[in-house]
C-alpha cells in the first residue's frame, strides 16, 4: 500500500527538483519527468509484488535509472561510458541488493524461524554491506572512515532507540488507545489529518522506523475506530513520515556540508572581508524552506487521497 500511495512523492518531489535545477523554464522538461516518475513508480509497485516489501524501493529505483538513460541517449544520442571507479564506488550497493535477493530465494523453502528472519533481513546485508565498502572500496581508509562514520551513526541510533522506547512505552501504558480516542473525535475528516501526524514523527525523529514507532500504532487504532482501513492509515504514515525526514534538521545540515564542498569562488559583487562561512549560511535557508515547501505540497496531495482511499 505504501507502494501505490507514492505517486504524488515521486511526481511532486521530481517537480520540485527540476525547479531548482532549470528555473522557471521547465515546461520542456515536463515530458521527462513524467517517463522518469511513472517508470519509477511502475518500477516500485512491481517489484514489491515479484520480490517483496525490503528490497522494493531499490529495485524500482533502477527501472527509474534505466528511464532517464534511455532519456538522455534519445536526447544527445548516446552515453559516456562509466569508468571503473564508478564501478568501484557502486559495488557496496550491489552487494547489499545481491544480499537481500539471494538470500531470500536460497531460504524461500527452508524453515529456519528466527535464523531465517535474521539471514533475509536487510539490516544484516547492510551491515554487510559496509564491511565490503571499508575492505574492497577504501582499504586504506577504513580506520579513519569508520571512525568518521560511527561519530555520525551514534546520535541517530540514540534518538532511534529512545523513540522505539517512546512508542512502545505509549502502546503498552495504554496512551496509543487514549490518543486515539481523542482523534477520533475528528470522526470523518480524520484522514485529512493522518499524514500530517506522519510527517510530524519524520521531521522529529529524522527516522521512518523512528516516527512509525511514534504513532503508526495510534494511527491504526484511530482508523479502526472511526471504520477506515487501518492498512491505508498506516501506509499514509509511513509514506508522510519517510518523506519528511528529508527536512529533519541532522539531514538538511549534512546536505548543506556536502552541498559547500569544493567552496564555490566567491562572487564578483561580494564585499571584501566577507567569510566563506557567510556565504554558506546564506544558503542555508532557501534548502530548508525549499525542503518544506515540497513536503507542504505532497502532504496535501496525499491527504485528499487518504481521505479517498480510505
Amino acid at each position: 500500500m505504501s507502494a501505490l500511495l507514492s505517486l504524488p512523492v515521486f511526481v511532486l518531489c521530481g517537480l520540485s527538483a527540476l525547479l531548482v535545477g532549470c528555473g522557471r523554464r521547465i515546461a520542456p522538461r515536463l515530458v521527462d519527468l513524467a517517463v522518469v516518475s511513472g517508470a519509477l513508480y511502475a518500477g516500485v509497485v512491481a517489484a514489491q509484488f515479484l520480490v517483496g516489501t525490503a528490497p522494493a524501493g531499490a529495485l524500482g529505483s533502477l527501472v527509474g535509472i534505466a528511464a532517464s538513460l534511455a532519456l538522455l541517449r534519445i536526447r544527445h544520442g548516446g552515453l559516456a561510458r562509466p569508468g571503473r571507479s564508478l564501478g568501484v564506488l557502486l559495488s557496496p550497493y550491489a552487494v547489499l541488493l545481491a544480499g537481500i535477493l539471494l538470500s531470500r530465494v536460497a531460504l524461500s523453502s527452508a524453515d529456519l524461524g528466527a535464523a531465517e528472519t535474521l539471514l533475509t533481513s536487510p539490516a544484516l546485508w547492510l551491515a554487510v554491506a559496509n564491511l565490503y565498502a571499508l575492505v574492497a572500496v577504501l582499504p586504506g581508509e577504513h580506520r579513519a572512515v569508520a571512525a568518521a562514520a560511527l561519530t555520525q551513526w551514534w546520535p541517530v541510533t540514540a534518538t532511534t532507540l529512545l523513540f522505539f522506547y517512546l512508542g512502545t512505552t505509549l502502546t503498552a501504558s495504554g496512551m496509543s488507545s487514549a490518543l486515539a480516542d481523542a482523534a477520533a473525535h475528528l470522526g470523518p475528516v480524520y484522514p485529512l489529518a493522518a499524514p500530517w501526524i506522519g510527517a510530524v514523527g519524520g521531521f522529529l525523529t529524522g527516522s521512518n522506523s523512528g516516527g512509525n514507532a511514534m504513532f503508526a500504532a495510534g494511527q491504526a487504532e484511530t482508523a479502526e475506530s472511526i471504520h477506515r482501513s487501518a492498512t491505508v492509515m498506516v501506509a499514509v504514515q509511513n509514506v508522510s513520515g519517510s518523506l519528511l525526514t528529508m527536512a529533519s534538521l541532522p539531514r538538511v545540515a549534512l546536505a548543506e556540508k556536502l552541498a559547500e564542498a569544493p567552496e564555490p569562488a566567491p562572487r564578483p559583487s561580494a564585499t571584501a572581508g566577507q567569510s566563506s562561512k557567510k556565504s554558506a549560511d546564506d544558503h542555508r535557508p532557501s534548502v530548508l524552506r525549499t525542503v518544506l515547501l515540497t513536503g507542504f505540497l505532497v502532504l496535501t496531495v496525499l491527504s485528499l487521497t487518504c481521505f479517498v482511499v480510505s
